[in-house]
């Protein structure tokens, strides 16, 4: 029986059996990178690539919940970073807790800044949380916010591409998607926004850098020493009741390293709290085999090798 046109691609790529070959009076196949890409049944994965962003505010006195919309695209296994400021202006019963929903981890929480703890004093808090989608979301999300919260800011980004369960947890532990431990919120007073820098452990990870600021404060030349230079996600501002704004930016660090500090100029001197984010990939080493193989493992928008396979005393095909 003649094999089929699939089964001539797949000996002539992986067989390591000579005497299977499919080609008569060849002494040297060179398998190009188009070939090899679809000739395979091999699992496959895509490096980190954004996949969207979304933002939302709301002012409201005594609020006690938020909803933002899911990014357009999400799929199961995406990776969703959210970042939000809240503000109260009478902060005099206690101070505020972290935005919250059930099925979303905090990665990190705290106070960016506070005039005071008398009547009319404000609050700043703000709040990064992060979660996997598994594919029963909605189109939003509703949060919880501080019981006496007057405004909110938030934004979410989704991320495809990500190993979500090879690297640590939120608190270090092994079983989620980042990189790293993610650490916690640098909060200063400055008109440059300042992520303490991290060092990555795997090739290709996602570096994400957030600001959160207690005021409406614009964004600009987000950086670091590796990656170099931070392409901006995101820019959520607001002037309702006492300003916040938030923003993002990332880049792909192909070598595992340290980042430095990453820093984001603000459009005036004001406290933020910034930090980096790291997500590992899913594929943090593409099309680095050097030999055939029977089930090889591929990254989804990444230039494929040409693997060259020799052959002697090939009969023809049977």
């Amino acid at each position: 029986m003649r094999p089929s046109f699939n089964h001539h691609f797949k000996h002539i790529l992986f067989s390591t059996n000579d005497t299977h070959q499919c080609f008569t009076s060849f002494t040297k196949i060179t398998v190009l990178s188009f070939l090899f890409f679809f000739a395979t049944t091999s699992n496959g994965w895509g490096q980190i690539a954004l996949r969207g962003t979304t933002t939302a505010t709301k002012d409201s006195t005594n609020m006690t919940q938020f909803t933002i919309n899911k990014p357009s695209g999400v799929l199961a296994g995406d990776v969703m970073i959210a970042s939000f400021v809240q503000n109260e202006t009478d902060n005099d019963n206690g101070g505020m807790v972290n935005v919250s929903r059930s099925g979303w981890t905090l990665i990190d929480g705290r106070t960016i800044h506070q005039e005071g703890t008398s009547n009319g004093d404000n609050l700043w808090r703000g709040t990064v949380l992060y979660r996997v989608a598994d594919g029963t979301e909605g189109a939003n999300f509703t949060f919880s916010t501080s019981i006496r919260a007057d405004m909110i800011i938030g934004s979410i980004v989704a991320f495809s591409g990500v190993d979500v369960s090879g690297g640590v947890k939120a608190d270090g532990t092994a079983g989620g998607p980042f990189d790293l431990d993610p650490g916690t919120l640098n909060v200063t007073n400055a008109s440059t926004s300042t992520a303490t820098g991290v060092t990555t452990l795997s090739a290709n990870a996602a570096v994400l850098m957030l600001s959160l600021v207690n005021n409406d404060r614009t964004f600009s030349g987000w950086a670091a020493n590796n990656p170099a230079l931070l392409t901006e996600l995101y820019e959520n501002i607001t002037s309702n009741r006492d300003d916040a704004s938030v923003g993002a930016a990332w880049a792909i660090r192909t070598t595992a390293g340290a980042t430095g500090n990453g820093t984001a100029n603000l459009s005036d001197s004001d406290r933020s709290g910034a930090m980096f984010v790291v997500l590992k990939s899913a594929c943090p080493n593409p099309n680095t085999a050097g030999t055939a193989s029977s089930n090889p493992t591929l990254c989804i928008n990444t230039a494929l090798t040409n693997i060259t396979r020799t052959t002697t005393g090939a009969t023809g095909i049977g």
